[in-house]
């Protein structure tokens, strides 16, 4: 089964990390990790993927190779008015060292691998370096995550600050954290400026029961020499970007020549705890997600950050008169107080339960891989409330449109269309679905 407007490999192969998004020779393009003899983890490189709209892609192949036993691991991309630059983590036997190559055919080809000397020497759980511009000159997180399984005898996870003034040469300028405890590995760093504030992303995975859920975290601050100061009453744990299990490794687009001014922001729509019990349909790993627009909102208790679909992607769908489809979106207004939403796949269902009057989120998934997280909001409205859902085949996408929330998750392979089902506590509740164009 191909998924309908959602970036997923051939079948047989593997994606994970996105590691950027551009717009480039007139379609946007989407680079991730990439392994064509998954899941056995060997030939770790780069795909490219292109869209004209963000929803229909396709699948470019492998655009950088791995060379010998050295991999490419994740990294980011950006643009320097000429071409493409692609700043990632080589990974040999356990060592980890930081490199970079370029490209002026829209990331189809790269040039040779320049090592980033200045960021120091190959060593282990040094990766993921995330370049941008800082003012008159550059800088670049570097995150040191714990090690997989031998954490408990080795400091918390951190991130490094370099500066720069041309973008080659590097300084460290601080260290950001660590603010997590043990076993909590720190990965694939971002920085964006949002509505005024600085924001800085982390994804992570727990380890420390041995399992491997992960998450996207956002501390809203300032970045400072020195490292990252998040704003009082932000907490200590960070925001959640994203309250669903599903949603890990998230990457910006290139600001430049991005349609309208607004970047976006997209992630792998799985999780290394769901990419290794769940077989999605035909591939490996997980697609990407949907592009999400990213805000701040200034509240009577301090800044948070919002989370809504990007709102170029809605113009794509049409009316579907009939029952649930495979891959499809749902609007839904809400005049009630409580929403239930319940997805039943055939290898388990979701459970999306909302109370406007106590502020509670509940998401819930049954089945082989169960997971339930419970969290609280501030409504943002008190009459009709907005829901909408993307369903793609077993991926689910979830928004509170009013209040800037999303849920995201998977129910394992899936071979016929979503049982969907809606109750509010005044009585049914209306999906009216709608399809690509």
């Amino acid at each position: 089964m191909t998924l309908a407007f959602h970036a997923s490999p051939p079948a047989g192969q593997w994606i994970n990390d996105p590691n950027g998004l551009a717009y480039l020779g007139g379609a946007y393009r989407l680079f991730a990790q990439h392994r064509t003899d998954a899941p056995t983890f060997r030939e770790t490189g780069w795909a490219r993927f292109s869209s004209p709209d963000l929803l229909r892609w396709t699948f470019d192949g492998r655009v950088i190779e791995p060379v010998g036993s050295e991999l490419a691991y994740s990294g980011s991309v950006d643009h320097n008015g000429l071409g493409l630059n692609a700043l990632y983590t080589a990974h040999d036997t356990g060592l980890e060292r930081q490199v970079c190559r370029t490209s002026t055919d829209d990331g189809l080809s790269w040039g040779a691998t320049a090592e980033v000397a200045d960021l120091g020497l190959p060593t282990a759980n040094r990766r993921d370096p995330y370049r941008f511009r800082d003012g008159a000159g550059w800088a670049l997180l570097l995150a040191e995550p714990c090690d997989w399984t031998g954490w408990a005898s080795q400091p918390p996870s951190r991130l490094r600050l370099y500066r720069s003034q041309n973008g080659t040469s590097w300084q460290e300028a601080g260290t950001i954290g660590p603010w997590r405890p043990a076993g909590i590995m720190w990965e694939v760093p971002l920085f964006a400026r949002l509505d005024g504030y600085d924001v800085l992303f982390v994804s992570e995975i727990d380890r420390r029961a041995g399992g491997a859920a992960c998450s996207v975290r956002a501390w809203i601050g300032t970045l400072e020499d020195g490292g990252f100061v998040p704003v009082p009453g932000v907490p200590a744990e960070g925001e959640l970007v994203d309250r669903g299990p599903d949603f890990y490794a998230m990457m910006a687009s290139v600001e430049h020549g991005w349609p309208n001014g607004d970047r976006a922001f997209v992630a792998w729509l799985s999780s290394w705890q769901t990419a290794r019990n769940v077989a999605w349909p035909g591939f490996h790993g997980g697609p990407i997600s949907l592009p999400r627009a990213l805000g701040v909102e200034t509240t009577a208790t301090g800044p948070r950050l919002t989370c809504r679909p990007l709102p170029d992607i809605n113009i794509n769908f049409t009316r579907r008169v009939g029952s649930v489809p495979l891959s499809g979106r749902a609007n839904l207004n809400v005049t009630a107080d409580r929403l239930a939403l319940r997805f039943i796949g055939d290898r388990g269902t979701a459970w999306i339960d909302i109370d406007w009057t106590t502020g509670s989120l509940s998401v819930e998934r049954t089945g082989e891989l169960p997971w339930r997280q419970k969290s609280r909001f501030v409504s943002a409205v008190t009459n009709c409330r907005r829901i909408q859902v993307f369903v793609d085949g077993p991926a689910i996408e979830f928004f509170m449109l009013d209040e800037g929330l999303s849920a995201s998750m998977a129910l394992g392979s899936i071979e016929a269309p979503f049982a969907v089902a809606a109750q509010s506590d005044g009585g049914s509740a209306t999906l009216l679905w709608d399809v690509l164009a």
